[in-house]
């Protein structure tokens, strides 16, 4: 009961968005904040400011949470917020060319099943010099060709 009442009195605080966002970019922090959103309910403006944090998570966040990040963004993927702010930082995760980051956009991408995001990343995959993004393209082929691209 008590954990209950702590979690009403945190969500009606001042400031509770920001302290979210805060949690979510403190590795030791991020998997208590995921699953608050994943449990909760979000204004379209509360959302809004808690999808960077979520999508670097899904991408860039300690292994451990990436399913978690994952989740939280598939609960919300219908939302159309949660594939704008995809979009928009979609070409920061890109433009570095690392294989890790690479895994991680493609297996989100192929799990949120948003068409145009793939044919993006596909198109990146397909025109990059660097093997380790080709590799990446290769190794999940199949899964991009019976999407249709």
């Amino acid at each position: 009961m008590e954990l209950f009442s702590a979690c009403h009195e945190f969500r009606h605080s001042v400031g509770f968005i920001s302290e979210l966002s805060l949690a979510l970019a403190d590795r030791l922090e991020q998997g208590t904040a995921l699953r608050f959103i994943r449990d909760d309910v979000f204004a379209d403006n509360e959302l809004d400011d808690l999808l960077p944090g979520i999508i670097d998570a899904a991408i860039e966040g300690d292994i451990g949470n990436v399913p978690l990040a994952r989740s939280v963004l598939h609960k919300f993927r219908k939302n159309g917020l949660v594939k704008e702010k995809l979009a928009s930082s979609l070409s920061g995760y890109l433009e570095a060319e690392d294989y890790y980051v690479y895994m991680r956009v493609a297996e989100l991408l192929l799990e949120l099943d948003y068409f145009d995001l793939k044919a993006v990343f596909v198109s990146k995959c397909k025109e990059s010099r660097n093997e380790d993004v080709v590799e990446v393209y290769d190794f999940f082929a199949d899964e991009f060709k019976a999407a249709g691209l």
